[in-house]
């Protein structure tokens, strides 16, 4: 979900990377993909006439980033679109197309986003690529300890098939890999190899690494200053620290990084697996206990397995 509801314009102007969403109304509206009101040409915001408070008006929401916002398709499929510059992103309408070809997207480790479309447009630099519209992982609250484990191994796993090789910020033809990139990318802004000044070219495979441990870092082991850390998790604390070394030499293969996981994994029983996920200052309440356990009680005699399997 593209939005935050905290985030609000007091004003009636767009900000200038709103304006560029404005200026493409009208084609990607002729595309089949219909903004919503606030980039319409003659917008008026809602809550300048009658009573109307700005927190709950729909057209007060702004993007969280710049470069995605939703949309409706015309047969009423809310979608995201991502803006594109060509002349930044040279491969990635390519490596778009191929993972979402059905020889890649029938592939069970391939678990990139499916591209349900792609707009380049004409006399410009710029595209469209068109997406599911997607939660944030924290929208639906994981239950289990389990549930946890096969979301973690579904972010780890490293995607070889065929002829080519990927990660979730490189994708090339395995005998055109090019190992160093130049930062910055990606959505994590606290990688050390970025924050050097005059940033040089670093290996993206290493980066992808830091990012996938830091996920885990600050969504159960440690937490952040939004999210409070978990209960149960010190057995993957030793992993999480080598993944978000400072110094990216130190850093795991993402091979390294999957076989110590499913060892760690391992050692741990069914029970211990089945466990609620909650903070680590925290806990259930008795009738949220009993809640719990009955569930998976019920599970144990269906025999559905501690660790679901993504489909």
């Amino acid at each position: 979900m593209p939005y935050d509801l905290e985030l609000e314009l007091e004003g009636d102007e767009l900000p200038p990377y709103e304006i560029f969403w404005r200026d493409h109304y009208e084609y990607l509206k002729n595309r089949g993909y219909t903004l919503r009101k606030r980039y319409e040409p003659d917008w008026t915001p809602s809550w300048v006439y009658g009573d109307k408070k700005l927190v709950g008006c729909e057209d007060s929401c702004v993007p969280i980033h710049w470069a995605i916002l939703d949309a409706t398709r015309d047969d009423g499929t809310y979608v995201a679109l991502k803006r594109v510059d060509l002349t930044l992103a040279t491969q990635e309408i390519e490596v778009a197309k191929l993972l979402s070809s059905p020889e890649f997207a029938e592939d069970p480790k391939n678990h990139c986003v499916p591209i349900l479309d792609i707009i380049e447009v004409d006399g410009s630099y710029t595209a469209f690529i068109i997406m599911p519209l997607l939660f944030f992982t924290e929208f639906a609250p994981f239950e289990t300890i389990g549930e946890v484990i096969e979301y973690c191994a579904t972010l780890s796993t490293f995607f070889l098939s065929g002829p080519t090789v990927s990660t979730p910020s490189q994708y090339l033809p395995q005998d055109e890999i090019v190992r160093l990139k130049q930062p910055p990318w990606g959505g994590d802004r606290t990688v050390p190899e970025h924050l050097i000044p005059n940033a040089p070219p670093c290996d993206p495979f290493l980066v992808d690494v830091y990012c996938i441990g830091n996920i885990v870092r600050e969504g159960f082991v440690e937490g952040s200053k939004d999210t409070k850390p978990k209960q149960g998790f010190e057995f993957m604390r030793g992993l999480i620290f080598d993944m978000t070394n400072k110094d990216p030499a130190q850093r795991p293969t993402m091979d390294e990084v999957m076989d110590r996981f499913e060892k760690l994994v391992e050692r741990l029983d069914e029970w211990t697996l089945r466990s609620p996920v909650v903070d680590t200052d925290d806990g259930l309440s008795i009738l949220g206990a009993l809640c719990h356990w009955a569930k998976q009680l019920i599970y144990v005699v269906w025999q559905l397995p501690p660790i679901p399997r993504a489909t």
